[in-house]
């Protein structure tokens, strides 16, 4: 998504083949309308549904794509499969293997070898909510597991504790952010739960550079507890994120949003904030 819009920028013609109805799945449909909304307003051709293309090789380049019989030619190829641990070292050391391919660790990053610790993009860690392994390859569990590992491999006994997923995707003026558990997931681990949307400026109307953004939130139903959330907009839903992520490891109730004190400065922030209208809402009950 990020290449695609990095040579838009360059002027160059970019069509996106994607193998599901709408760009970047796992976000919820709201916010995958509202990314091709803005591929389209830039002028980025996307195909929905198109798992059935070939690529024209010539002299070991592809020359072209043929789509539905149409040939549809290509400077450039980028495709996007998704990664895969290499885990071939780990293997001939014949240490644990994860579900995903990554390396089995504990709590303390400590491999099935007890003369072993592993950290990085190799290792399978637990997810705070579901409390299940992962395979999620961050360059921030990157550097917070390093130091871990290399602590403990060197006598200490520092704790790895359970993450909780918080990425974010720049699309053109937009910032996409996840945070936590999206609804298949939810709906894998047997979470019985609601959601909640809305849509708020991030600053007055009267500042030039106010926007819409929009909002969602996942929270459990007997508990109340938040199990994800998603934003599109400006810069400021990466801030969203970011508290919600921290109310995630906390254990707040959702309907706590309702009731925070929100900075409120013209030029920085909104008089209302996107967060109190979310947490307003959960606490009526509205959906």
């Amino acid at each position: 998504m990020e290449s695609a819009e990095a040579y838009r920028n360059l002027r160059c013609n970019i069509t996106i083949f994607e193998k599901t109805k709408l760009p970047l799945p796992g976000a919820s449909d709201e916010i995958r309308s509202l990314i091709l909304e803005e591929l389209k307003k830039n002028g980025i051709n996307f195909y929905e549904n198109s798992d059935s293309y070939k690529f024209i090789i010539e002299n070991n380049f592809v020359k072209a794509v043929n789509f539905q019989s149409r040939i549809m030619e290509f400077d450039l190829v980028l495709v996007a499969t998704g990664v895969k641990p290499n885990n071939s070292l780990a293997v001939s050391a014949r240490l644990e293997i994860g579900k995903f391919g990554g390396i089995k660790v504990d709590n303390r990053l400590k491999t099935s070898d007890q003369n072993i610790f592993a950290a990085g993009d190799n290792i399978e860690i637990q997810n705070r909510i579901t409390r299940k392994n992962e395979y999620l390859p961050l360059a921030t569990f990157a550097h917070k597991h390093g130091h871990i590992a290399g602590a403990n491999a060197a006598g200490a006994n520092e704790v790895c504790e359970s993450f909780i997923k918080n990425i974010a995707v720049k699309i053109f003026d937009n910032a996409y952010v996840g945070i936590g558990l999206n609804e298949i997931q939810a709906n894998e681990n047997g979470f019985s739960y609601l959601k909640i949307s809305a849509v708020a400026n991030n600053l007055v109307k009267v500042m030039p550079e106010s926007r819409k953004t929009f909002g969602q939130i996942l929270y459990e139903k007997n508990s109340g507890l938040i199990l994800g959330a998603e934003f599109f907009g400006g810069k400021e839903a990466i801030g969203y994120g970011d508290l919600i992520s921290s109310m995630i490891y906390n254990k707040s109730k959702a309907e706590t949003l309702g009731a925070m004190d929100f900075n409120y400065t013209p030029p920085f922030s909104p008089f209302i904030n996107l967060l109190s209208i979310l947490g307003r809402k959960i606490k009526k009950g509205q959906l």
